[in-house]
């Protein structure tokens, strides 16, 4: 009887005693930022292009549209581009015989552009590039500068750098190019070219201008 009960016991009381111990519940492992960096990367290149899209071609020649709203944003460029009140003065009284040329050819691979204004003409050839600037371009200012340009938004704008400018204390040059609808819903007769200077020095304000092209001819000028 006395073993029969101490075994009894000792089974109740191991029974009572035992405890479950509670599982851990695995949180769902968050990415490391660092690891977000190629994946921001790949959809950035994933949206350039080397050629334009079916049907885009900023071939042309092209006028510029000269409004009191577009001088006022153009004094005000070239004030944030430090020049003196005599260069923005005579720049604002020519720059109505502001106009370009355009020849697009390689389905986009290659942009010629002919500009034209009272100072002079300023031709240049924008070679599409994905990764880095491996092209030289001379700036209007005679500067010879490492360039790169591709397309983007599906093949529908042109977006350009012109990098390491040492003129207007330091900076580089951006562009992005496009067609866009006239007033009869034409989406070919309008140019648009977005130029931004970003200074080297972060404590400057961005020169930014909205240049508008009306287009002149329904010919494709090529490169003389």
């Amino acid at each position: 009887t006395t073993k029969a009960t101490t075994k009894a016991t000792t089974k109740a009381t191991t029974k009572t005693t035992t405890t479950t111990t509670p599982q851990k519940q695995n949180k769902p492992l968050q990415q490391p930022r660092s690891s977000l960096v190629p994946q921001l990367a790949a959809n950035f290149l994933s949206d350039k292009s080397k050629t334009a899209a079916n049907g885009v071609d900023l071939s042309g020649d092209w006028d510029l549209a000269v409004s009191d709203e577009f001088k006022d944003e153009y004094e005000r460029y070239l004030t944030l581009l430090g020049q003196p009140f005599f260069v923005r003065s005579v720049a604002l009284s020519i720059v109505a015989l502001t106009s370009e040329t355009i020849f697009q050819t390689e389905n986009g691979k290659s942009l010629f552009v002919r500009g034209k204004n009272a100072r002079g003409v300023w031709e240049r050839t924008l070679s599409t590039t994905l990764v880095a600037a491996d092209s030289i371009i001379t700036t209007v200012d005679g500067e010879k500068v490492p360039s790169e340009s591709w397309w983007e938004s599906g093949g529908k704008v042109h977006r350009s750098w012109l990098r390491g400018v040492s003129k207007y204390g330091g900076g580089s040059f951006e562009s992005k190019r496009y067609l866009e609808k006239d007033d009869n819903g034409n989406p070919n007769n309008i140019y648009v070219c977005e130029s931004v200077f970003h200074p080297n020095k972060k404590s400057r304000e961005k020169a930014t201008l909205t240049w508008r092209f009306q287009r002149k001819t329904g010919t494709k000028s090529a490169p003389a």
